[in-house]
């Protein structure tokens, strides 16, 4: 079995609903909490998702829950991980301040692309600079490419790709427009052989350097992998 990569620094995590999404950022995101990359995680949840909330899924709960006022004050339980709750993004952009001197920290997103504008700011261009210097890792998550940004796009070192309901092929904006299209066909044809509520196929594509992870989704394991090379014969 190969070895997963190197945790990179920015990363998109795109799929429709039901496809995992959720559970595979948080899976990666916690395995920066081992040894001593990272201090804390922390997921800025703006859409009420209770996946966060259920004890029985125990990759993607989170117990801790803090309210956006106390988070912009400082006032943080004293644990490693905790949610940031934000009813409908009022304060995304005081969160992106902050959240901008944050270091050795894992950051999840959820719902990024309903969060993040179309052209997107010159604080959220500023808040997708900062992982490398302040040696973070944040996890964008979205539904499908049309709402994600082209600039957010750009900044992008790695993505995790499940089944989305984007249209083929996927649009100019995306980087390897051609590649991601195939694989994206791939994962259709791969969760078509699997039961409807296991939809759960994945391409982990290492954008810096020009990789495809095959992903097991029985045990989340390296199964395959492929030079972006390999997708222009």
């Amino acid at each position: 079995m190969k070895k997963e990569p190197t945790i990179s620094k920015n990363w998109l995590v795109i799929g429709a609903k039901n496809t995992g999404k959720t559970h595979r950022a948080m899976s990666i995101a916690r395995t920066t909490l081992k040894g001593t990359r990272h201090r804390r995680l922390i997921v800025y949840n703006h859409s009420q998702n209770d996946s966060y909330n259920d004890p029985s899924k125990r990759v993607m709960y989170v117990s801790e829950r803090v309210d956006i006022a106390d988070f912009l004050a400082g006032d943080w339980p004293e644990v490693r991980e905790f949610q940031v709750e934000d009813y409908l993004r009022k304060r995304f952009s005081e969160f992106l301040e902050l959240a901008m001197q944050l270091r050795n920290t894992a950051l999840v997103l959820d719902d990024a692309g309903a969060a993040f504008h179309s052209s997107c700011t010159e604080l959220e261009v500023d808040f997708m600079g900062t992982p490398k210097n302040n040696n973070c890792d944040i996890f964008y998550q979205m539904h499908h490419f049309n709402q994600a940004p082209p600039k957010l796009l750009l900044a992008m070192d790695m993505v995790v790709l499940k089944e989305t309901e984007d249209n083929l092929p996927l649009p100019k904006k995306v980087p390897y427009q051609g590649i991601m299209t195939m694989l994206q066909r791939e994962i259709r044809e791969e969760n078509d052989h699997y039961p409807d509520n296991q939809r759960w196929a994945e391409r982990l594509i290492d954008l810096k350097n020009s990789r495809v992870y095959t992903i097991s989704p029985n045990d989340g394991h390296i199964s395959e992998v492929r030079q972006f090379r390999e997708f222009l014969r």
